[in-house]
């Protein structure tokens, strides 16, 4: 009897708890708890991961390095080599797989 409770309560997600109530207040009583209890688990579990997630996320770099802004720093980066090293990397890369004229 048990397990057709259960099974009714949680293949109808809820909605079998209010015809539980009608036939035995006790039983129906029971199946509300359970399954506000469950659903509070639930909530409190997703908040969980939520808050893991947003904790994870300040660990996260930022993409880019910042610009310079002011002239000494833009003379600065491009004497040391024209600022973001993806630049120059990318710069080096096409020079190296610039297209040859085919044989």
């Amino acid at each position: 009897m048990r397990s057709q409770i259960v099974d009714a309560v949680v293949t109808s997600a809820g909605g079998a708890i209010p015809g539980l109530i009608e036939k035995d207040a006790t039983v129906g009583g029971e199946a509300r708890q359970a399954f506000s209890d469950g659903t509070r688990f639930v909530a409190f579990a997703a908040a969980g991961f939520l808050a893991l997630g947003l904790a994870a996320s300040f660990r996260l770099s930022s993409p880019a390095p910042s610009a310079p802004t002011t002239p000494v720093e833009q003379t600065a980066a491009h004497e040391a080599g024209s600022g973001d090293p993806r630049r120059r990397d990318l710069r080096q890369a096409t020079r190296r797989c610039q297209l040859r004229p085919r044989a």
